[in-house]
């Protein structure tokens, strides 16, 4: 997938409205197995969950935007 530069400045508008919200950011980890299956539908963060794993990666962390509600937003992956 190729990210153009309108798709940049889409994201960028988009980041700056989520950091006027006030939210915080929780970490967790979970084992190659589980993040698999979290990020399934997402072949860039499974091909990099592989490569830790090829890497002797056990686990990743997994970075979450959690709202004033508590409710998350959206989770990501890290190493």
């Amino acid at each position: 997938m190729k990210v153009s530069d309108e798709d940049l400045k889409t994201i960028e508008k988009r980041t700056k409205e989520i950091l006027k919200i006030q939210q915080t950011f929780q970490v967790s980890t979970m084992t190659i197995e589980e993040g698999l299956k979290k990020f399934a539908d997402d072949p860039y963060k499974v091909e990099l969950i592989e490569d830790l794993a090829k890497d002797g990666e056990t686990e990743v962390s997994i970075y979450s935007n959690i709202l004033r509600d508590g409710s998350v937003a959206y989770d990501d992956l890290c190493k």
